[in-house]
């Protein structure tokens, strides 16, 4: 067995142990100062990189708020269409297309009938519809009313016949339909697909 045996005196022995020590915290503060100034320029590159992306994002922003700019007219008249369009809506209601009811009563009198009167009356819920008119014959209303009970837009249909009487020298019956007129479609927007 070997044994190291020092002849030296123990003031150089604390000494070359004090260098020994201040040699290793020496070591030790170089890494940690080497790794403050990697970890800074590290810092420093990435705030570098994240300046330029900012002022990308920051040219972005503008190109988007200009656009926005330039938009804003447009959703001003898409807010007063809106408006428009609820009024119309609004004024329009349910009203049933009279045009095409009347048009089908058109054509469901036979022959031989015709109308005196017809009157309408409507709200926002429904309405009713009156026909008066003359007949030659019993059986020409009965076709009529057969007719006029195909029609969608008419229900509860009531119907009174008064006896024979002699109109302009004829003999001729006269009558009076009344019906429901049903409630007519909502009103619908350009943008949904009305005219």
């Amino acid at each position: 067995m070997k044994k190291n045996i020092s002849l030296l005196p123990p003031e150089l022995k604390s000494r070359r142990l004090a260098q020994k020590r201040q040699s290793i915290f020496l070591a030790v503060a170089t890494v940690l100062l080497v790794a403050v100034v990697l970890a800074y320029s590290a810092l420093f590159v990435s705030s570098i990189f994240l300046r330029s992306d900012l002022k990308s994002i920051r040219a972005q922003r503008e190109s988007v708020e200009a656009a926005a700019a330039e938009l804003e007219e447009y959703a001003l008249l898409h807010e007063e269409l809106t408006a428009a369009e609820a009024l119309v809506a609004k004024a329009m209601g349910t009203v049933p297309p009279w045009a095409s009811l009347l048009q089908e009563i058109g054509i469901a009198l036979p022959a031989g009938v015709w109308l005196s009167e017809v009157a309408a009356r409507y709200e926002g819920s429904g309405g009713e519809l009156t026909l008066r008119g003359w007949a030659y014959e019993y059986d020409d209303v009965a076709a009529m009313l057969e007719q006029v009970y195909t029609l969608e837009q008419l229900d509860d249909i009531r119907c009174q016949v008064s006896a024979g009487t002699v109109f302009e020298g004829q003999q001729v019956v006269q009558f009076v339909v009344a019906a429901r007129v049903e409630r007519g479609p909502e009103f619908i927007s350009v943008a949904e697909g009305g005219s």
